[in-house]
Order: C-alpha cells, then sequence, then structure tokens
C-alpha cells in the first residue's frame, strides 16, 4: 500500500528589508501550515545580530547588529525540508557631534552639529525647539545643549554640546582717589 505524504508549501519570509543599525525588534514571518515545524538561522555572518525569540516558531524576532544579514529559514514537513533566504539590509546610524565653547555673561555662542555618518538628507531638532544645523544660543550660566539628528533612512542619532559662562572679568584701579590738576601720580 502507499502512504500519501502531505506537500510541503513554498518557503516564504516577510518583514523589513532593511533596518538602522542596533534596531530592537525586528519581527519576520514564515510560511505556515499543519504539521510545519520552522527553524531560523542566519546565513553567513549575522554581524551582531541576534535572535530575541525562539527559532522553532512561524515567528522569529532579530535584533539587528551593524551590519547587513541574511535570515534563513527551513520548513519541514515530515522527509521533506525546504529553505528560503531573506536579506536584510542594516544602515549606519547618523553619528552627530557639536562643538563646545566657552562665553562670557551676556554673550551668544553659535553650536553647530557635525554629522559623520548616515544618509542624507538630515533633519534636526535641538531641545530648544530649533530645527537648523547651527543654533545661536545666550545663556546665563553653563547649559549643555542636545540634538536629534534623523537621516534619509530614518535612523537616528544624538549629539550634544556644552556652552560654558565665564564670570566677567573683575577690573580694579590702585593709586589715589583723587588727583589734581597739573600733578604727577605714581
Amino acid at each position: 500500500s502507499l502512504k500519501a505524504t502531505a506537500a510541503i508549501p513554498p518557503c516564504i519570509i516577510t518583514g523589513p528589508g532593511s533596518a538602522c543599525e542596533e534596531t530592537q525588534g525586528l519581527v519576520y514571518s514564515g510560511t505556515q501550515g499543519t504539521d510545519i515545524t520552522h527553524s531560523w538561522s542566519f546565513a553567513g555572518s549575522a554581524n551582531g545580530a541576534t535572535f530575541c525569540s525562539p527559532t522553532n516558531q512561524p515567528t522569529v524576532c532579530v535584533n539587528a547588529g551593524t551590519g547587513n544579514f541574511v535570515l534563513q529559514l527551513s520548513i519541514s514537513n515530515g522527509p521533506m525540508t525546504v529553505s528560503c533566504l531573506m536579506p536584510v539590509t542594516i544602515y549606519p546610524k547618523p553619528v552627530v557631534s557639536v562643538n563646545d565653547t566657552s562665553i562670557c555673561i551676556g554673550g551668544s555662542a553659535t553650536l553647530t552639529a557635525s554629522v559623520s555618518s548616515g544618509t542624507e538628507p538630515f533633519s534636526y531638532l535641538w531641545d530648544t525647539g530649533d530645527t537648523t544645523q547651527k543654533i545661536t544660543v545666550s545663556p546665563s550660566s553653563t547649559t549643555t545643549y542636545s540634538v536629534t539628528v534623523v537621516d534619509g533612512n530614518g535612523c537616528t542619532g544624538i549629539g550634544s554640546g556644552t556652552v560654558t559662562v565665564l564670570p566677567n572679568p573683575m577690573c580694579s584701579i590702585a593709586g589715589p582717589d583723587s588727583v589734581c590738576p597739573g600733578s604727577i601720580n605714581t
């Protein structure tokens, strides 16, 4: 007698094909069906990516690392196994630096956000509410200002710079309190 075996459905992975580096909780789903077992893995280097859920379920959670990775799903139904791959592009986060500077009381300073990675265009949001790359501030005491930068891929970086407020210099003049016309005081 012949025993019929169930056909295995095609292997399909759905989920984000790209993300920002170190994104937590990326969710991927695989083919589902009766009597199917799942096995998730990384094909090749994971580049710091890790699984954040069991790898024997139809859905898996991945924490991205700092580089691209290829997600692999193997599904089995009895003796039959098929596998599929999904490449995931990981974009670098903007690295943001802001200059530190000093002013005297009553002075003003310009802070500039410099971005050394990420993808243009960049948008800026300072904790002052300003949305430009440079801001001019006049704090009355030493203050640290932060800026959040979002790049063209939606990746976020944060930087901060401190404006140190220095006391005004003290001035003193030594000598007699008064001088008569025509006299020389030393």
